[in-house]
């Protein structure tokens, strides 16, 4: 919590399905980011194809799409020296794999300066 509390700008998913989850994340953010000027910024998650004749390609052309939104979302909403939050906690699958497609992107190494 002690990182959250240092974030500039917090990315949230839109999951209507998981209000009541989305809702217990912002609360989080209200009582622990210490600047009041915080943004948050949510974003659509790209939709899998249920193609299930090749799961493991769908799988990775979906991580593929999500991965190009977050770096997207990281170049356009992070200024220089500006820290920000992926808002995925409390769903398993999505922070595995929000971990995973973070390193990605780092490896790349266009922007690890800003994550």
């Amino acid at each position: 919590m002690r990182s959250i509390g240092s974030t500039c700008s917090s990315f949230r998913t839109r999951e209507p399905e998981k209000e009541d989850l989305a809702r217990l994340r912002l609360e989080t953010c209200e009582q622990y980011i210490r600047d009041r000027t915080y943004r948050l910024v949510s974003f659509e998650t790209p939709a899998r194809s249920m193609d299930e004749s090749d799961y493991k390609r769908s799988v990775r052309d979906w991580h593929s799409r999500i991965e190009q939104g977050y770096e997207k979302l990281l170049m356009e909403e992070l200024g220089e020296g500006k820290c920000g939050a992926f808002l995925v906690w409390g769903d398993p699958t999505l922070y595995d794999s929000t971990l995973r497609i973070i390193e990605t992107i780092k490896s790349k190494g266009n922007i690890a300066p800003r994550i």
